[in-house]
Order: C-alpha cells, then sequence, then structure tokens
C-alpha cells in the first residue's frame, strides 16, 4: 500500500520565504504559518496543505510564468503576487478564499479556484486577474464570488481553451492546404488556357 507522506511546520514563526527548495516527495503542512514561494523553482510539486484552525497564506510572489502542484487543500488563502502568469491544472481544495494582487492566475474552470458549494471562498482582485477559457468544452458559467477591492482595477481575460486552440489550429492547417490546393490548380489552369492559345495562333 502507498502511504502519503507529510511534512509540517512547527515552531513559533509565522511567515517565512521560500527561494529554493530541495526534491521532495511530501505534501508541506503550513500549519497555520504562511509562505511566500518566491522561484518556481521553490513550488513544492507534491503540495501544500494547512491543518491548523489559523489560515495560512500560500503567497505565490513570481515574474515567471508557472503551475501550481495539484494539492493545495485546507484552510489556505491563495495569494498570487508578480507580474507572471500562474496556472492552475486541476481542482484545488484549499477553503481561504483566493487573492489576486498581481499577474493572471490561468484556470479552465472557475472551479479550480478552491473548495465549491458552501465551503466556497471569493476571489478578491486588487490588481491583475483570471485568464478564463472561452469557448470550447471547458467554458463554464462564472458561479464562484468576485469581488474587486475598492479603488482597485480587476481583468478577467477570455482565452481559448486548450482544446479550442487545437481546433483552431487544426482548421487554420486545412485552410491553407485548401489554399495551396486551390493555388496549384489555378496555376496548371492557366498554364493549359496559354498552351491552347499559343496552338491556336499556331494552326
Amino acid at each position: 500500500m502507498k502511504m502519503s507522506a507529510r511534512m509540517t511546520m512547527t515552531g513559533l514563526l509565522t511567515a517565512i520565504v521560500v527561494s529554493a527548495l530541495s526534491a521532495r516527495a511530501e505534501v508541506i503542512d503550513l500549519n497555520g504559518v504562511s509562505l511566500t514561494v518566491s522561484s518556481p523553482d521553490a513550488l513544492n510539486a507534491d503540495g501544500y496543505t494547512n491543518s491548523s484552525d489559523t489560515t495560512a497564506e500560500l503567497v505565490v510572489d513570481l515574474d515567471e510564468a508557472a503551475t501550481l502542484p495539484a494539492t493545495v487543500s485546507g484552510n489556505i488563502k491563495l495569494v498570487k503576487k508578480g507580474s507572471g502568469v500562474v496556472t492552475v491544472p486541476s481542482q484545488l481544495a484549499y477553503v481561504g478564499g483566493t487573492e489576486i494582487r498581481e499577474g493572471f492566475l490561468h484556470v479552465e474552470l472557475p472551479a479550480y479556484l478552491g473548495a465549491t458549494g458552501s465551503d466556497a471562498a471569493p476571489i478578491t482582485v486588487y490588481g491583475g486577474g483570471l485568464d478564463l477559457p472561452a469557448a470550447g468544452k471547458s467554458a463554464s458559467r462564472f458561479d464562484r464570488r468576485f469581488a474587486v477591492a475598492e479603488g482597485c482595477t480587476g481583468t478577467i481575460r477570455a482565452l481559448p481553451s486548450a482544446s479550442t486552440a487545437a481546433r483552431t489550429a487544426n482548421s487554420a492547417a486545412r485552410l491553407r492546404r485548401r489554399a495551396t490546393a486551390s493555388s496549384r490548380w489555378r496555376a496548371r489552369a492557366r498554364a493549359t488556357r496559354r498552351s491552347r492559345r499559343r496552338r491556336a495562333r499556331c494552326a
């Protein structure tokens, strides 16, 4: 039976900043301690949880593009800082809400941003915003509470989903092939007409 490992923060810390992280096979239990990740290399691939009643902030402060781990759960508030676009790859189960202060969070579904239903917490924007799919199977009604802080500006960018982008690229490729075939046919037709005119003049 495969056992999941967990590393727990202990002591009197209230917040820490991590800029690098060795490879681990453990989910990090923040245990009420807020954590700031300042480099993509410092993201723990196995994820984060918080078993404490004290809300812990997971601050992703990145100017580069990055992808969150598939596990972010428990009493965690996700905070996005930095100009980079951070992708949320799957539905996450944290319950402390989401703050976007800079940059963008890219999600395929609004439900990816924390627990849903009665446990759903709001998404509050102080700057930057959300990238959401505009069409395709991943498109969904935006049914989460979304607030822009007073005096601030938030943005929702409608982007094609991966499946829609692939279909668009395939359609464009087919159109290019058809255009190329049509151009070749017109070129052959012009050459045939010129040849016929030459034969007619020489007859």
